[in-house]
């Protein structure tokens, strides 16, 4: 029988190293992310124009629009896991407190965590294109004037009357809330929490995350109104809902016309504080 031919042989002296192990190239380098000076600056060699309403031009970020959902299901595991550990150390009457600081906390520290892991040196892109100043918390500190006397009084007001003329009395909200505000030993801690850590922390997520990537992928109304709504939905109540839905649209569109997440941070901010000061008085409601 006749032996088949050699197939192709290693080159004379490469028998340790043949076939050549395949190489994979590597992944390309973002390099991290410096922000422009101002909002009317135009950043070199990207496409990215604050002003516009095309995702052609939206400011870019590596994360995709799912990401925000992610973050937000680790939270609610932390703050599960902190509130089954603070009600072993302090009690039951302590869950809410622990709740709401749990979340303030975790809401920055796993966004921002999530983003450093998954895209490192891209953390600034969630605070906007574009540096912070002054200027900008003063606009976002009127803005928040704005979505409070628009969200809590107007629309509150117009939905009271609707409900209590159709017969019906509104569901209590912010109860447990203003609680833990009044509360001797905790109630500072609470409106500390509330007025900095919350907004903060929300602010990264759904306006620096979500809003971010849906702006990246769709027109800028469709964005500002689908984050807004997911932000509202995020309250649970149904009253809540109804409130935050506009007042997060207003803020989602203060971070697109300044290129700031300061905007939307002193907005929030400013809108919880106004809150924090009518609850511990007990003039909110």
């Amino acid at each position: 029988m006749r032996e088949a031919p050699p197939g192709p042989g290693a080159p004379p002296g490469s028998e340790s190293s043949w076939p050549a192990p395949a190489t994979v190239p590597p992944s390309p380098v973002v390099p991290p992310f410096t922000p422009l000076p101002s909002v009317e600056s135009r950043p070199e060699g990207a496409g990215w124009e604050p002003r516009g309403d095309e995702p052609a031009i939206a400011f870019p970020v590596p994360w995709r629009w799912w990401a925000p959902f992610g973050v937000f299901v680790l939270v609610q595991v932390v703050v599960v896991l902190a509130a089954g550990l603070g009600v072993a150390l302090f009690g039951e009457s302590r869950l809410y407190p622990i709740a709401v600081v749990a979340t303030g906390l975790a809401t920055v520290s796993v966004t921002i965590g999530w983003v450093r892991v998954r895209h490192p040196g891209q953390v600034r892109r969630l605070f906007g294109p574009v540096r912070v100043n002054l200027t900008d918390a003063a606009r976002g500190a009127g803005l928040g004037v704005l979505a409070y006397l628009g969200a809590n009084v107007a629309l509150s007001q117009l939905i009271t009357y609707v409900v209590t003329r159709s017969g019906n009395e509104l569901p209590p909200v912010q109860e447990d809330l203003q609680a833990a505000l009044t509360a001797p030993g905790v109630g500072l801690l609470i409106s500390a929490v509330v007025v900095v850590l919350v907004p903060l922390g929300e602010e990264l997520l759904f306006r620096g995350m979500l809003f971010s990537a849906l702006r990246d992928r769709v027109p800028l109304w469709p964005a500002i109104g689908l984050s807004g709504l997911v932000f509202g939905l995020s309250h649970v109540e149904p009253l809540a809902i109804v409130l935050t839905f506009p007042a997060g649209m207003l803020w989602a569109w203060g971070f697109h016309r300044r290129g700031t997440l300061v905007t939307s941070v002193a907005a929030h901010a400013v809108f919880n504080l106004i809150n924090v000061v009518l609850l511990r008085s007990g003039l909110g409601t």
